[in-house]
Parts: C-alpha cells; sequence; structure tokens
C-alpha cells in the first residue's frame, strides 16, 4: 500500500482479476482458515455491495506520499504506549472486533471492552481486519445502528 506502484496494480486487479485482489486481501488481512478464504472470496465477489465498498475504499485512499509523516508519525507514537488509558473514557462505547483479525489481535477489543465502564463487546465470529466486507458484516451494521439509535435518544 506504500508504493505508487502497488496501488496502481490494486486497481488494475480489481477490474480485471478481482477474484485475485479479493482472495491475497483476505489471507493478508486475516487468520481465517484457507476454506473460510475462499468462501469470504467468493462471498464478497458475488455480493455487488461489498465489490462496490471495496472500490470506493481503494478509489479514496489518497497517495502514500501525502500520507507518509502523520503514518510514520502514529508508528513512533504507537510503538510508545505502555497501556491505554481506557478507564478514562466515559461516553458509550461499542466494541465490534473481529476474532480473525491479523491485524489487531481480538484480545484488544476485549480489553477494551472491559477496561471502557459500560463498553458492549460485539463479538464478530470469523471477522477479520475489514469487518464491512466478512461474515455477519449486515449483522455488524445493525448492532452499530441499534447502538447509535439507543445513545442519540440519550444524548
Amino acid at each position: 500500500m506504500t508504493n505508487p506502484v502497488v496501488g496502481w496494480l490494486q486497481h488494475q486487479l480489481l477490474a480485471h482479476l478481482p477474484k485475485v485482489l479479493v482472495s491475497q486481501m483476505v489471507k493478508l488481512e486475516s487468520t481465517l482458515t484457507t476454506e473460510d478464504r475462499v468462501r469470504v472470496t467468493e462471498d464478497i465477489l458475488a455480493n455487488r455491495d461489498k465489490v462496490e465498498l471495496l472500490r470506493k475504499f481503494m478509489m479514496d485512499m489518497p497517495p502514500y506520499d501525502l500520507l507518509r509523516a502523520g503514518f510514520e508519525n502514529d508508528m513512533s507514537r504507537f510503538a510508545a504506549i505502555v497501556r491505554l488509558p481506557l478507564e478514562a473514557v466515559k461516553c458509550p462505547t461499542l466494541v465490534s472486533h473481529g476474532t480473525h483479525d491479523d491485524h489487531v489481535p481480538f484480545t484488544h477489543g476485549e480489553t477494551s471492552a472491559r477496561e471502557i465502564e459500560g463498553a458492549q463487546l460485539h463479538r464478530v465470529e470469523k471477522g477479520w481486519h475489514l469487518l464491512a466486507l466478512g461474515d455477519g458484516a449486515d449483522e455488524v451494521r445493525q448492532v452499530q445502528l441499534d447502538f447509535l439509535r439507543k445513545h442519540a435518544a440519550s444524548a
């Protein structure tokens, strides 16, 4: 993602060989079994809304050169964090987290929900880094909408 050639290649793959792009993305972003990765890839490709969401995600991503300084700053700051003061969060909190996220372990979601007073943990079985494209995407969206409706009424 940090190389303009890779970005160009991803756009070409989405346009001409979408199965290659989606299967590799699922492999890189999840800890799903091979069988589940094949199933999820086929599900994404069969769902026009998911394909469009992926296309928009890729098209809306600015060139990495515009993000580089901020990304590098974020990485250095993240590395220095020993513990987040999650107990300081005082607003209604929903933590939706996939059990098969390859970038952020599910235990991070559990810790957040446990340490933020009153937080609600929504465990997404076989969910991976891009919850909106995986199993349970409709359920995730509904849980989020219900949470927002509930708490918007009390705001």
